[in-house]
């Protein structure tokens, strides 16, 4: 599933480095990350003002986003990153998965159809079925499924940059303070 992810791009790794010592920045990382366990309903009242909840120590992290975006949807992403020491900078290897259940059932059901759609193309051009399907409903056949897979996934692309975005403006802030 994790080759899957890479090849379709819901799943991004890169490498932060940060000019601050492991144990500093993991006491200034415990202002700005909630417990997992926090309350739930924060994202409707006024509870915290961080943008991921989750746990870390000194080896690494597993975060949750709990941002909004512009329509006050909540982008929740999985998070991980292993934190390293080298002399007095941190080096920070973050992942980003897409991997949640309704987007890998959506995917699953996305490949489904396309299977189908293909099956249905080449039973109808060595005519196994008596069924002539005209121009206009092939494409509808092809145009609507490929709309939405495709509007999910660039909303899913979209939301993960927008993750990537304000975990690295978090830990360069962590520096400034």
């Amino acid at each position: 599933m994790q080759s899957v992810l890479a090849i379709i791009r819901l799943c991004e790794n890169y490498v932060i480095t940060i000019p601050m010592n492991l144990s500093d920045f993991t006491q200034k990382l415990e202002e700005v990350i909630d417990d997992k366990n926090a309350d739930p309903f924060s994202l409707f009242g006024p509870g915290s003002k961080n943008n991921f909840k989750g746990t870390f120590n000194t080896k690494g992290f597993k975060l949750q986003s709990t941002l909004l975006n512009k329509r006050n949807k909540a982008i929740s992403m999985n998070i991980k990153g292993a934190l390293m020491e080298e002399g007095n900078t941190t080096k920070i290897a973050v992942e980003i998965k897409a991997d949640d259940f309704f987007t890998i059932l959506y995917l699953s059901f996305s490949a489904f159809m396309a299977f189908l759609l293909v099956l249905s193309f080449f039973l109808d051009v060595f005519e196994v079925t008596q069924e002539h399907h005209s121009v206009f409903n092939l494409f509808f056949m092809i145009a609507i499924p490929a709309l939405f897979f495709f509007s999910y996934y660039f909303h899913i692309r979209r939301n993960m940059k927008i993750v990537k975005y304000e975990l690295i403006k978090i830990f360069q802030n962590l520096t400034k303070n």
